[in-house]
């Protein structure tokens, strides 16, 4: 079983390693294999297609962050707040900004009919929205701030070298506007 675990989570490293620096579209499935030094039956085991992998990417992602804060306010260790979630996902977003902005651009190519940027997230604020008491419209709130803030990500850059701004001054002039 341990095996297993650790093919798959190599599977997964080495997939986010090849979508990062070729981009999501330029990666096969024989580049994920090879890099990862197994077969292509044992990845359509775990997976089944590239987009299940996306998705998984973005799920262990976004369930470290929203666990990690759920526990620490069931727990009283922290003052965990609603806030505190949205700066958790800002900081989340802007550390693995390559894997979402995959995400948005696949959700954006299918017109919206991939569940990675819609659902995943619902699907995870399900099992904490006792916890932080969300109403079903703070989560949708949550999801549209989330999905804001990774089109920022993706743009900023551009948008920055178009406007003559520095980042910084980008991102407080978007930040204000959230």
């Amino acid at each position: 079983m341990e095996k297993t675990n650790k093919t798959k989570k190599k599977i997964i490293e080495c997939a986010e390693k090849l979508f990062s620096e070729k981009g999501y579209d330029k990666t096969s499935i024989d580049d994920i294999t090879k890099l990862a030094e197994t077969t292509k039956s044992l990845f359509y085991y775990y997976f089944k297609t590239k987009k299940d992998i996306l998705y998984t990417l973005m799920k262990i992602r976004l369930e470290d962050a929203v666990k990690d804060l759920a526990e620490k306010r069931k727990n009283n260790k922290s003052p965990a707040t609603k806030e505190d979630l949205y700066k958790n996902c800002i900081s989340l977003i802007k550390e693995n900004e390559s894997i979402f902005k995959i995400a948005i651009f696949e959700f954006l190519k299918t017109n919206g009919c991939v569940n990675i940027i819609t659902e995943l997230p619902k699907e995870l604020f399900d099992e904490v929205k006792d916890v932080f008491e969300f109403t079903e419209k703070e989560q949708l709130k949550l999801i549209l701030t989330m999905i804001k803030i990774t089109v920022f990500h993706v743009l900023r850059k551009s948008m920055c070298e178009k406007f003559n701004m520095e980042e910084c001054e980008f991102e407080k002039m978007y930040m204000e506007e959230i």
